[in-house]
């Protein structure tokens, strides 16, 4: 299955016509035939590929609620561990995953598409092989919760006057980066 997103910039007057970019997004989805099924009825038994699916999703789950639960400061390199005591093929497969997922973020920074988020979703990917990594994740996750509350204290504790200053100038501050983002992506 693919999803194509066209964005076209109209013609200026005494300009010839504008390139059109095209972003390709491809969903690989393998199904499963097996020997008995091949032979009676329909090769695709739907019930058996959604218990697949189910079963990856439950696993995903799961995976996620042991990160969540765990100790800020101690969760990605617990998560790390969990992943160490997989198969050899489904960490390789995780990373290289990884990479084509950062890879195809960078590819999206300069076409429509959440590229950064992608990135991000990507290095995590790749990282969460790395047990030096992960002890820096820890550690930054540690550090950003104690600014994050320094902050918020900081924001509860100011006037209203400078609550409005500060807001203003973020979205001025956002203004200028979609404008710049759209000359660059336009020009």
């Amino acid at each position: 299955m693919a999803a194509r997103a066209a964005a076209t910039r109209p013609a200026r007057p005494g300009h010839p016509p504008r390139a059109r970019v095209h972003v390709h997004l491809h969903l690989h989805v393998h199904l499963h035939v097996h020997p008995n099924r091949a032979l009676g009825g329909s090769p695709l038994d739907w019930t058996a590929d959604r218990a697949c699916l189910q079963s990856v999703f439950e696993g995903l789950k799961q995976e996620w609620k042991g990160f969540a639960e765990a100790k800020p400061g101690e969760r990605f390199r617990a998560h790390q561990a969990t992943l160490a005591q997989k198969s050899r093929v489904a960490l390789i497969g995780r990373a290289a995953f990884g990479v084509l997922l950062f890879a195809a973020g960078v590819v999206m920074l300069f076409a429509p598409g959440p590229g950064l988020l992608v990135m991000v979703f990507g290095f995590a990917l790749a990282a969460g092989q790395s047990h030096w990594v992960a002890a820096r994740l820890d550690r930054g996750e540690v550090a950003g919760r104690a600014a994050w509350g320094k902050l918020k204290r900081r924001w509860l504790a100011a006037t209203t006057g400078v609550k409005v200053l500060i807001v203003a100038l973020a979205v001025v501050l956002a203004a200028s980066a979609a404008l710049v983002m759209v000359r660059l992506v336009l020009a």
